[in-house]
């Protein structure tokens, strides 16, 4: 089997112990500030020999999907060392949540884990050297001490599994707004003990957002039901609708005796201020704003173009702090002495007045094992897959389970949804970022200056955000990929790709207003599902979705056929065996014979749900499926089925290789399933059993 590898931005180092075990030492520093891939890791000695099979088997191959998810950014100056440090979030499916910890000065890191969680969308400093972190899904706060470089306590919000973010009120108190229940938390900073101040307004479940304001009350934006903002007085414990002239904000900030939007200034009686009691950039064509996300009491950020400004309250003038593009990066946080550190990717930067580049930082602490979203193989037998979100990907010998973890191959935050594959180069998609990507592993990695990966294409120009129906590549090389809209919006579209030219083009609503939810395609038409289901959206009313049938150059449809009651139809598999396209509606199975261009009758009865995120075929007459724990095969013509074998956890992701081996992720494992010879020649079908 061929191999690639880039030119590794550092190596892990590998070993067998004793017992033939993979061991690997993660305390190496790699010393790298270019996001490149960086993991080998070998499961299994080379050159082991595979025994015969009598019947279907699995065995471990390693745990390659690895990346950081940040989601949450304060910074804490510790006095006593003299040090500014940096504390993220990072989410993580199993485990617990992780807190990092990076001394700014020198880039040194660890990191905690956050038993019982899964992320951290709110932080926010505390009195004594301490960080409050309100997490999910176990709806609680979080304090971490830094002193004793621990978590200390735990504050639970009985009834609620999110908390979106923490500010400090005028009292002293903490404010959080929490899901389901839409409600507002306050939290005492001494003794801990938590208020809850009662719902925003019924029927909301999410309080999106709370900000303080400068005459203590706090700002509260709530949705989705009944979106609105309303303001909380602590002082007599009541919520009332805001203002007229608030109206259209999301949120802000309290800078010296303003509250502080993006684009409007407003003194402590919520009015707004014009012009604003602060110097403006010099225009240049550009507008200007203000980052409410760094901006505090003390420095206000203003925004103009790329170039980003530093004012205090008395200043004759504005510092320019930096002008130059951080290509996707986010910035968090600032510092007391008016710096600015973020995250971009699988990295963090810190900028200091006067930078000229952004200065990019691996940490040097592994990354925690995350479970695969998607599971595909290439013309080699290598194994891709990546992450919910973290904007990266792995690759892994499909035989002997070495892999590459990749650093971000995207500037936009997300995640990478699917591959496809033009000869050994691989073509991806993005959401919600909307990006069409070529990466080649053949050739250097150079994804700051956008080389390679590159991106094709940002259907989010166009108004579409989520990959939801993944990408193919048709027998033609011609890539398709089906997308939804932007979140609030309904609609669908499928990219046309030319992979050597990348030259892209977008057929919007083939069906309707339905997004593209998959797409399968053989020699003749591409075949497209749709869901009804929209970000931040209730089900389309009236509609049913549907599976069509399209031409590969027209992307119009030529048969349509609905499913009344369902919701979405996806997880759509080319069987060149029989001719067929199988697919799962609402998680049932259904076949098209396109021979006959019809769907076949439903099979009864009607084989076991499809829980796994995809399908696979082996060259065979059949549909191999995850159900649960087991791996389950359905023959698409008779519909005979039978439980393959069972897997050590639910079964996830799933691919198949030329050879016929089955990949399957269960959990932040990825499994090899292996297959006797002449197993598809021994298929009893259910009616030769009967007799």
């Amino acid at each position: 089997m061929k191999r690639h590898f880039f030119c590794l931005t550092f190596l892990v180092t590998v070993s067998l112990n004793a017992n033939g075990e993979a061991t690997f030492d993660a305390s190496i520093t790699p010393g790298a500030t270019e996001s490149g891939p960086r993991i080998e890791f070998h499961q299994r000695v080379e050159g082991e020999e595979e025994p015969p099979l009598l019947a279907p088997a699995y065995e471990l191959m390693t745990q390659p999907c690895m990346g950081w998810r940040f989601q949450a950014g304060v910074t804490l100056y510790n006095a006593d060392a003299d040090r500014e440090l940096m504390l993220l979030t990072s989410s993580a499916e199993l485990g617990g949540a992780l807190l990092v910890i990076i001394a700014l000065e020198n880039n040194a890191n660890i990191s905690l884990q956050i038993p019982g969680t899964a992320g951290a969308w709110a932080m926010a400093p505390m009195k004594g050297d301490r960080v409050a972190i309100g997490t999910y899904f176990d709806g609680s706060i979080h304090i971490y001490n830094l002193p004793e470089n621990k978590l200390t306590d735990v504050v639970a919000i009985p009834g609620e599994a999110y908390i979106w973010n923490l500010v400090e009120g005028g009292d002293g108190r903490l404010y959080g707004g929490t899901y389901p229940g839409g409600k507002l938390v306050a939290l005492d900073q001494a003794t801990l003990k938590l208020e809850v101040c009662g719902q925003v307004a019924a029927p909301n479940r999410f309080l999106h957002e709370v900000s303080p304001l400068p005459d203590g009350r706090l700002l509260c934006r709530v949705g989705d039901e009944a979106p609105g903002l309303y303001l909380y007085d602590p002082a007599d414990k009541t919520f009332t609708a805001a203002p007229e002239n608030l109206a259209g904000i999301t949120g802000g900030t309290i800078w010296d005796t303003y509250f502080v939007t993006r684009g409007q200034i407003f003194n402590a009686e919520l009015e707004p201020i014009s012009p604003p009691p602060f110097t403006l950039p010099k225009a240049n064509g550009e507008d200007w704003s203000v980052l409410t996300a760094v901006t505090n009491k003390q420095f206000l950020f203003l925004q103009q173009g790329n170039a980003v400004y530093r004012y205090q309250a008395g200043d004759k003038g504005l510092t320019r702090v930096y002008d130059f593009d951080l290509r996707g990066g986010t910035l968090l946080t600032s510092t007391e002495k008016g710096s600015l550190a973020g995250i971009r990717g699988q990295q963090y930067f810190h900028i200091k007045t006067g930078d000229e580049v952004l200065s990019r930082q691996q940490l040097n602490i592994a990354s925690p094992p995350r479970i695969p979203t998607f599971l595909q193989t290439d013309a080699t037998g290598q194994v891709w897959g990546g992450p919910d979100r973290g904007q990266t990907l792995f690759f892994m010998d499909g035989r002997t389970g070495v892999f590459v973890s990749m650093g971000s191959v995207t500037p936009s935050p997300g995640g990478v949804v699917d591959v496809a594959f033009a000869g050994t180069v691989a073509y991806g998609v993005c959401s919600p970022g909307g990006e069409i990507f070529r990466l080649d592993i053949d050739r250097p990695w150079h994804e700051w200056d956008g080389k390679n990966p590159e991106i094709l294409h940002r259907v989010s120009e166009h108004g579409y955000s989520r990959a939801t129906g993944g990408i193919i590549a048709s027998t033609a090389m011609q890539l398709y990929s089906g997308w939804s809209a932007a979140a609030g919006t309904y609609g669908g579209a499928i990219a046309v790709t030319e992979p050597e030219s990348g030259k892209t083009r977008l057929a919007e609503h083939p069906l309707g207003r339905q997004a593209i939810s998959g797409l399968a395609a053989d020699d003749h038409y591409l075949f497209a599902g749709t869901t009804l289901a929209g970000e931040d959206l209730p089900v389309m009313p009236d509609e049913s979705p549907q599976f069509a049938v399209l031409g590969l150059d027209t992307v119009q449809p030529y048969q349509n056929h609905v499913f009344s009651g369902a919701v979405t139809v996806d997880r759509l598999l080319y069987n060149a065996k029989v001719d067929r396209v199988a697919m799962a509606v609402d998680g049932r199975l259904h076949v098209f014979n396109i021979t006959e261009m019809k769907m076949q009758p439903p099979f009864e009865p009607a084989p076991p749900e499809i829980t796994s995120t995809a399908m696979a075929t082996r060259n065979d007459a059949c549909a191999y499926y995850g159900h649960s724990d087991k791996i389950v095969r359905v023959h698409l013509e008779t519909g005979a089925r039978e439980e393959v074998l069972q897997m050590p956890g639910t079964v996830g992701a799933l691919t198949a290789n030329a050879e016929g081996d089955l990949y399957a992720a269960c959990g932040i494992d990825i499994y090899r399933v292996r297959f006797p010879e002449n197993y598809a020649d021994n298929f009893i079908s259910q009616s030769d059993a009967e007799n």
